[in-house]
C-alpha cells in the first residue's frame, strides 16, 4: 500500500530522508578502485617504500619537491 508524502507522520518523513540522504553519501563516497588488483611492480615498489619507512627513511621534504618543480 503506496502512501503519498502528506499522509506521513513528521518521524516517517524524517527516516524517508535520512535513508535518501545516507544513499546518495555512499554513492559518493564510495572507491573507484574497489576490486581492482595491483599490478606486481606496483605491490612491489610499495613494499619496499614501507620498508624503508619503518627503517625511519624518509624521501624529500615538501618544500623541496615544490621548489624543484616550480623552477623546471
Amino acid at each position: 500500500m503506496s502512501r503519498t508524502v502528506a499522509e506521513m507522520t513528521e518521524q516517517e518523513l524524517r527516516t524517508l530522508v535520512g535513508e535518501v540522504v545516507e544513499e546518495k553519501l555512499a554513492e559518493l563516497v564510495h572507491d573507484p578502485d574497489e576490486g581492482l588488483d595491483f599490478t606486481p611492480e606496483f605491490q612491489a615498489r610499495l613494499e619496499r617504500e614501507m620498508e624503508q619507512v619503518r627503517r625511519g627513511e624518509r624521501g624529500l621534504p615538501l618544500a623541496e619537491v615544490l621548489r624543484s618543480r616550480s623552477s623546471g
